[in-house]
């Protein structure tokens, strides 16, 4: 099946994209609004600035190293920034922000002292298009071709209650932000 990228609007490329590319880095962005109100947000969403989002989310804050916006407490690994550019994208207001690195707060069970990142101690989350999942195994290449037939036809088990095939893309409450509300289960 070839799908002509010419014939989709932009909601329906935009969901092929975050399908296709899988999984993607997820990760929580702090900073202060104006007024010092503490904002969290997912990457890639925009942040409202009325209240304290850590306390919205309910998770605790810790004091950054050399950065004024709080982190998240309990985080196995943060990466305190400062704004490097701002680089407007498209004609709508949209800008893309780089950021460069001060300091790299880690916990002990993350870090080795080998001067590497312990990724098995992590528990990482990845994005799937409007779902996330747990990376729960790990392996070097090549691996054996008994082992690779042996997944070829597996599909992912859910976590969740939800059926195979079922995605909060159809959902009303989907955003492109990743930001759902608890009510998930009625689709369009």
């Amino acid at each position: 099946m070839i799908i002509d990228s010419a014939t989709l609007d932009p909601v329906h490329a935009y969901k092929l994209l975050i399908g296709s590319i899988l999984p993607r880095a997820i990760g929580w962005i702090s900073t202060l609004s104006k007024d010092g109100i503490a904002n969290l947000v997912l990457h890639g969403s925009r942040p409202p600035s009325e209240a304290d989002e850590f306390v919205e989310v309910g998770l605790e804050k810790a004091p950054s190293l050399v950065v004024r916006p709080p982190r998240v407490s309990g985080a196995p690994i943060s990466m305190e920034c400062g704004v490097y550019k701002i680089i407007p994208v498209g004609e709508i207001g949209d800008h893309m922000i780089i950021g460069e690195v001060s300091a790299f707060p880690y916990t002990r069970r993350s870090y080795l002292e080998r001067g590497r990142i312990d990724t098995a101690a992590i528990q990482s989350v990845g994005r799937l298009a409007a779902e996330y999942t747990l990376v729960e195994n790990v392996f070097v290449t090549p691996l054996d071709g008994e082992i690779l037939r042996g997944w070829a036809d597996q599909r992912m088990h859910r976590l969740d209650a939800h059926p195979d095939g079922w995605s909060p893309i159809d959902t009303k409450s989907w955003s492109a932000s990743g930001a759902t509300n608890q009510h998930i289960g009625e689709t369009l």
